[in-house]
């Protein structure tokens, strides 16, 4: 079963106005690199102004010689999961600037610790399939913020991996990581994804559009996460904002397609709710909601792999608002088919990581996901004979087609979520959901084994690591304690 929102007439209706756009505005691109390789593909490019304008035919062809699918690779033992189709993964939301410290009831700036923790615990859970770079460590440089999330996971994780650089050096530096992890393999084998964002309306900055130039070069797969807000930085409608949406997607697709032919991108997005009265926005709002299911549809129509930060909550606690944002986003997203569902975790509009939070999103998604395979329904005739001779007596526990079948039907949540008798709850110390999912946090600590890089390759990565925080004016004392704590530790 697969949700549905836009006919193929208004996804062809899309998908034309989006290339008229192109056609007839074109795109902003802060980059004298990006607007020389359009050009040389033919593109009317104003230099002066630094816009773009693409051709119909041209964005079409980027579309073909995208690939349908790919495979996303462990970064040790062999691993791989395929991208595409309606296949669905997912992530803890990522780049967070703060972390939700329960004891303290408040927000506060995270380090490398925190982001060990937070990494090593999800390697733990078994619906967060891939990883991400989920928390930004204020206590090194800011020039390095985005290699060394990558680093930390590395070190913490063997799951792939949805990232993305801030600095137009941040490309080369994550890819010489990834190179020392998979070696040769790394462009065979791809082990992350990164995110590139346009600004809306139709922009691209510099820093971005050149992330999509230099991981193309490197064989890097690239996920367009464009943002428009309804009435704010789009259109006011749904469908205006669907246009931009895809407009500025394509003007990324193009920009890689014409760097390598055949590279892979992924058709991703954050779009946000404003909210006119306060003059924020939502990535949970219902429009947010309605644009990403929206764009969920045009993408399955291009064929393209998908991406959309779903399972994810405004709440600024972990309360009821959390946990029906979570459970709406993560239960539309599986019966949509989103491949890459990144937001676990996550709270405050994409800005705070909770590792409470966190498990208690994973078994939110894991039911999801069981969910979704208990509508592939088929004829059981069996059942049928048994509900004949079993008539009124509601005796079916005794049953040989129970024994059968009951652990293939029955989806047993773990003890985060409660089904105890009261009685049974009370004698357990009536602990709420909150207190199970830091006593499950806890075990993870205890029992939970991560697994090791190789070590000539762990040496490896580790200087390096080491290096680039003494070039970026980190004391070799300091290093090497960040290099300590860049390892979970029990």
């Amino acid at each position: 079963m697969k949700l549905s929102i836009l006919g193929k007439n208004l996804v062809e209706s899309i998908h034309v106005d989006s290339l008229s756009v192109l056609e007839d505005i074109g795109v902003f691109i802060d980059n004298s690199n990006a607007l020389k390789i359009l050009d040389d593909y033919g593109c009317n490019v104003d230099y002066k102004r630094k816009v773009a304008r693409i051709n119909s035919s041209l964005a079409d062809e980027c579309i073909k010689a995208t690939p349908k699918v790919f495979k996303l690779y462990a970064s040790r033992g062999g691993r791989c999961f395929t991208v595409g189709d309606d296949n669905t993964y997912f992530n803890p939301g990522s780049a967070a600037i703060y972390v939700y410290d329960y004891d303290r009831n408040d927000i506060r700036k995270p380090i490398t610790r925190d982001l060990a923790e937070f990494v090593f615990t999800a390697d733990a859970l078994d619906s967060m399939v891939f990883q991400s770079t989920a928390i930004v460590a204020s206590d090194v440089p800011n020039e390095i913020y985005d290699s060394w999330r990558l680093f930390v996971v590395l070190m913490n994780s063997s799951k792939p991996i949805i990232t993305g650089a801030f600095s137009d050096k941040g490309v080369y530096e994550m890819s010489r990581m990834i190179s020392i992890v998979k070696g040769e393999d790394m462009k065979h084998e791809p082990i992350a994804v990164f995110d590139v964002c346009p600004s809306p309306p139709l922009k691209w900055s510099y820093i971005t559009s050149q992330n999509i130039i230099d991981c193309v070069k490197l064989g890097l797969p690239l996920e367009i996460i464009p943002m428009p807000s309804p009435g704010s930085t789009g259109p006011v409608t749904i469908y205006g904002s669907l246009v931009q949406h895809n407009a500025e997607f394509l003007a990324g697709l193009v920009l890689a397609q014409c760097v390598r032919r055949g590279s892979i991108v992924v058709y991703g997005g954050s779009p946000c709710s404003f909210d006119m009265r306060y003059g924020t926005v939502s990535i949970c709002g219902v429009e947010a909601l309605a644009l990403t299911l929206s764009y969920v549809d045009i993408a399955k129509y291009y064929g393209l792999p998908c991406h959309a930060y779903m399972a994810i909550s405004d709440s600024k606690v972990i309360d009821y608002q959390a946990g029906f944002e979570v459970g709406v986003g993560a239960f539309l997203a599986v019966l949509k088919g989103v491949n890459i569902v990144s937001g676990p975790g996550m709270m405050e509009n994409e800005s705070v990581q909770s590792l409470e939070k966190l498990v208690i999103d994973a078994e939110i998604c894991s039911m999801a996901l069981r969910f979704r395979e208990l509508l592939d329904i088929e004829r059981d005739s069996e059942a049928v004979d048994v509900l004949r001779e079993v008539g009124f007596k509601a005796d079916f526990l005794r049953k040989t087609h129970t024994l059968k079948w009951f652990r293939k039907t029955i989806y047993h949540p773990s003890n985060i979520i409660d089904r105890l008798s009261r009685e049974a709850w009370i004698r357990g110390g009536k602990k709420d959901i909150i207190s199970r999912a830091r006593e499950r946090i806890l075990e993870i600590h205890r029992r939970h084994e991560v697994e090791p890089l190789e070590e000539d390759i762990e040496r490896e990565l580790l200087d390096y690591a080491r290096n680039l925080l003494i070039k970026h004016g980190v004391d070799s004392i300091k290093a090497d304690k960040l290099l300590s704590e860049a390892r979970f530790k029990r």
